[in-house]
């Protein structure tokens, strides 16, 4: 368990200081003479910030078909050796379309670090912890993106220096790769009490066009925009920009960028013990209400513009209230939903659906903030927010202290009923589906009972 532990731990730092590490290069290219051959117009500064980003969108696709074929603790080692070979790779300050390139491998190498890493944790951890280990993800990729700013304040005004952005995540590959040899995946579940195998369905018999995964396909689409639609990726990744003239330094972005990095690392973490006490949806929705709250003192300062003072600690303060309110709601119950909300036979399916939508939501938001004005921006976040949050409340059901098959009969009413319907016979339905579905279910109850 403590290797499952571990292996959760470096993966989510490994993705955070991949994907925030990179504005430390953005910011050396801006003001680093020796790297004037980059010739960074806003264009080709969007594009790089959302390069891991693309490679995260590639790997979402990619990552059922890899995971079947090779298994899971194979794709770790793969991917881990990839991303280790992507940071050696993005040393040389070449050019930025290099740049681009292998920033983007590192991109799909490490979000399938921290999809396949669950995968292999929920077969072997104890169900009472399931739920703030996976909440581990966010509070790691925090972490990585706190530790990114740290790295960037020492080395941001040196020149030549900014290749030190990526020694942390090359390191943290390599680590990787030692704990991919050292967990092992489980083949096959196993009775207690039988001790028979428990077949899984098998996914690529179901046709998830049926009209009762509606619900499935609403919710995997409001959940993945449930992130990228606050607009706080592009919030966090920009703000050395955000900050710039806030303090009286001449690295007030990075201090910002601390700042804000560190609340939003001690807010997820403060987030797990509540996330595992408190009705998840409820804890959702007042986040969201609390993001618009912001967003609306943030637009009506930008276009009220007060003295400069005032309005720089305003948006400070806001900010500070944001980033908050996103660790406790989008940031970390993201993970937890989307662990427990799909039925079992189209979980993986339907995670990798929300999963590439979070990415796509990501990347869109990302690319186009430097591109507009800062209240134009937070006004789409707005509006934005405020369709997520009403296909939320619509129709993502309560999960806290709930078991899995009650979640099930929410999400697809009568499932019994349809299994029996869809099965060759009756006697097919009482020798082999219903004796799997009633171990599942004493074994999800005794969890039940021992919280």
């Amino acid at each position: 368990m403590l290797a499952i532990v571990i292996t959760y731990i470096i993966g989510g730092l490994t993705r955070g200081t991949v994907l925030y590490g990179l504005t430390t290069v953005i910011i050396q290219m801006n003001n680093n003479t020796a790297l004037i051959k980059y010739n960074l117009t806003k264009g080709v500064t969007s594009l790089l910030s959302v390069a891991c980003l693309l490679g995260s969108i590639v790997s979402t696709i990619l990552a059922p078909k890899l995971i079947g074929k090779i298994g899971k603790t194979n794709t770790l080692r793969f991917v881990s050796f990839l991303s280790l070979v992507a940071n050696i790779l993005i040393f040389p300050a070449i050019h930025w379309a290099y740049l681009f390139v292998f920033k983007s491998i590192a991109g799909f190498a490490t979000v399938l670090l921290i999809t396949v890493v669950p995968l292999i944790g929920v077969e072997q951890l104890d169900p009472k912890i399931r739920g703030v280990v996976g909440s581990l993800t966010n509070v790691t990729l925090q972490g990585g993106m706190f530790i990114s700013y740290i790295i960037q304040y020492f080395i941001s005004s040196q020149d030549r220096f900014y290749p030190l952005s990526v020694v942390l995540p090359t390191i943290l590959s390599i680590a990787m790769i030692g704990m991919s040899f050292i967990i092992k995946e489980r083949k096959q579940e196993v009775s207690e009490t039988t001790n028979t195998v428990v077949v899984q369905p098998n996914i690529t018999k179901i046709n998830i066009w049926q009209k009762k995964y509606t619900k499935s396909f609403i919710v995997a689409i409001s959940l993945g925009m449930s992130i990228g639609a606050t607009g706080s990726s592009p919030i966090l990744q920009y703000s050395t920009l955000i900050f710039k003239n806030s303090f009286n330094s001449p690295k007030s972005g990075t201090i910002g960028a601390i700042i804000m990095s560190g609340i939003s690392f001690i807010a997820a973490l403060a987030a797990l013990p509540v996330v595992r006490r408190y009705k998840r949806k409820t804890i959702f929705t007042i986040g969201l209400n609390i993001i618009l709250c912001c967003y609306i003192i943030m637009i009506t300062v930008m276009y009220v513009k007060p003295a400069k003072k005032v309005s720089d600690a305003i948006i400070l303060a806001t900010t500070i209230v944001f980033i908050i309110s996103y660790a406790f709601s989008s940031g970390s119950l993201f993970f937890v939903i989307m662990g427990e909300v799909f039925p079992p036979q189209i979980k993986s399916i339907f995670v990798n659906m929300s999963m590439a939508i979070n990415q796509l939501t990501l990347l869109i938001t990302t690319f186009i903030f430097p591109l507009l004005k800062q209240q134009e921006n937070y006004i789409l976040y707005f509006c934005w927010v405020v369709l997520v949050e009403v296909l939320i409340i619509k129709f993502v059901p309560e999960t806290h202290n709930k078991l899995l098959s009650q979640i099930e009969f929410e999400m697809i009413p009568n499932n019994e009923t349809n299994i029996i319907a869809s099965s060759d016979s009756t006697a097919q339905f009482v020798l082999e589906i219903l004796p799997s579905r009633l171990e599942r279910c004493r074994i999800q109850t005794a969890a039940y009972i021992q919280q």
